[in-house]
This record gives C-alpha cells, structure tokens and sequence, in this order.
C-alpha cells in the first residue's frame, strides 16, 4: 500500500502582511544593491534583467527595497518584451488571458502567446494547445491544438507535457484520427521523462493491453514510478496502484 507522502517546504521565505511581499532575514545593503544593479540593467536595456526586475515588483520583495508595484511590473514586462523575450511574453499572455491586475483581453494575450510561441517556446506552444483545446477565449479547436502540441512535443523541445496531451487528443480522436498506438507512443515519450500523469497513464495502458501489449509487471511499475515521484507522490497513481497492484 502506498501512503501519499507530505511534501517538504524548504521555507526560503515568507509571506509577511496584507500586502503580501515578500521578505526575509537577509543583509539589506546586499541585497539593495543587488537591486540597484538589476535596475542598472533593466534601464540599459538588458531584456532578461528587465524581465527579472519586474517579477520583482510583481511579488514585491520590501527587504530589497521593492515594494508591490503592478504598473512598474507591466512597464518593465512591457520593455522586456519589446525586445522578444520569451519570459516577458509568457507573463503578460498569461494576466491578460487571466485578467489579473489588467483588464481581461483574451486578444492581447494572444497576441503576446504567439509572439513567444514562435520563437519557439515549448511552454507557450503547449499553453497555446490548450486554449485551442479549452475554447477558452477563441472558438474550440482541436486541430490547432495538435498543431501547437506538436511544435513543442518534437524536435529540440521534447516537452513532455505537450507530448503527454498529443496522446490523450489521440486516445480520444481529437483533431487526429482515434489511434491507440499512437496515442501510446506519444504518452511513453512524455513517461521516459519521468512526467508523472503520463506514467501513470501508460501505467494503465499496460494493464489494459491498450495500444502496448499487455504487461501487467510493467503497468505496476509504471504506476508505482508515477505514485513514488519526487514531488511527494502522483495521487491518482497512488490510487491507481493500490487498486490493481498492491497486495
């Protein structure tokens, strides 16, 4: 039987007050000039440290002298992304797409998530998939869904979340042909990275004969790899196993 572990927080630091900054017991000259160097970059124009500087502000970090400040957030994702970073156009997709500290605009955030999509970024790619997916913001549609997965699923990216949600459009014959096999294929490629919902799926997978031939050691296996995972254990391949492994 296996029992869901507790994960540990390694306390880095602390959420303090209403405001929710961030602060900790740390050096303050240190760490101000630290800040003071990041704000240096940012305003030679240095899109990472731009990028940095306002995740800063975004969560506010008072012992660094950065107080909470969304409009300096946006400004300096704004200037980050300018100039292409893919960091900074993920962020701004993402409180756009949310309507967080800015007005809900499904358009904009678009517009930010194909710019970094076409970059290249696997994770916007796959982000893009599952809009299309969702319909969440612009009309359901799977076969653009496989489109962006599949970008981020191959080639140089091998991103296994994409890889893991081109097998369920498979499973379920989504924007592709219904294809077992592939739908197999796709979810191993994403388990041989040790993602823990695609192990836990090929694990059943196994045990079905579904798409792979029937390996009942093999499926347990899996499902124990998946329930075991360093985040503290994949709770339904925990339930999983104990309903077709444990003895």
């Amino acid at each position: 039987m296996i029992k869901i572990n507790k994960l540990t927080l390694l306390a880095l630091a602390f959420v303090l007050g209403t405001g929710g900054t961030v602060g900790v017991m740390m050096a303050p000259s240190c760490e101000r000039n630290e800040y003071e160097f990041m704000l240096k970059n940012a305003e030679g124009g240095d899109a990472s440290e731009q990028a940095r500087l306002a995740f800063h502000y975004l969560i506010g970090f008072e012992f660094m002298g950065i107080p909470r400040d969304i409009n300096k957030a946006i400004y300096w994702y704004k200037k980050s992304a300018e100039q292409g970073n893919t960091t900074a156009l993920q962020k701004l997709g993402d409180l756009y797409f949310e309507g967080k500290y800015v007005s809900q605009d499904y358009t904009k955030a678009l517009e930010f998530f194909n710019k970094a999509a076409e970059k290249g970024d696997a994770s916007t790619q796959t982000k893009l998939g599952d809009i299309y997916s969702g319909g969440e913001g612009v009309p359901q549609d799977y076969t653009k869904a496989v489109q962006w997965y599949m970008e981020a699923a191959t080639g140089l990216n091998n991103y296994s979340v994409a890889q893991f949600r081109l097998g369920q459009l498979y499973a379920n014959g989504q924007g592709v042909t219904k294809d077992d096999f592939k739908s197999a294929m796709w979810i191993e490629k994403a388990a041989n990275q040790e993602y823990s919902p695609a192990q836990h799926i090929l694990g059943l997978y196994h045990l079905m004969g579904k798409g792979v031939i029937r390996d009942s050691e093999k499926g347990c296996n899996l499902l124990r790899a998946s329930a075991e995972d360093k985040y503290g254990g994949y709770s339904p391949a925990i339930t999983s196993y104990n309903q077709f492994c444990a003895k």
